[in-house]
């Protein structure tokens, strides 16, 4: 691990596979509610696992602890959490953060989001302000 924020609950990694083809970011874009969303993953990953892709929705987008948050009309699952939102042209514009719990009556809680483009070039800058990147 290169650099890691607990507030935002991101953190950046470093590993040697080669070929790894990367990821850009947008940079420039926020994606907006109502538009087409990929979020990209290993839920219950094991061994020899694919990546998963789903489609998604933004329903909302709001601030959440201060954050600039993407409310997604899709279910982040473990193994997803972490894992990029991509938009329609494939760049990188969040990562999904966090999904809807069941809590002890079988009731769903909470949200699915993801962590927006901004507070993700927040966190980018902060790496580098530290020198790692």
């Amino acid at each position: 691990m290169l650099y890691a924020d607990k507030d935002r609950d991101l953190a950046l990694l470093s590993a040697d596979i080669y070929p790894t083809p990367a990821l850009r970011l947008s940079e420039d874009r926020e994606v907006m509610q109502g538009e087409k969303v990929s979020l990209v993953g290993y839920p219950g990953y094991a061994p020899g696992a694919e990546t998963s892709v789903v489609t998604a929705t933004i329903t909302e987008r709001r601030p959440i602890s201060g954050r600039s948050c993407y409310i997604l009309s899709e279910q982040v699952v473990p193994g997803q959490s972490g894992g990029p939102i991509l938009d329609v042209h494939g760049y990188v514009v969040g990562v999904s953060q966090r999904g809807r719990t069941t809590n002890s009556r079988g009731e769903r809680e909470g949200m699915d989001s993801g962590i927006g483009l901004r507070e993700l070039l927040r966190f980018v800058e902060d790496a580098r302000a530290a020198r790692v990147i």
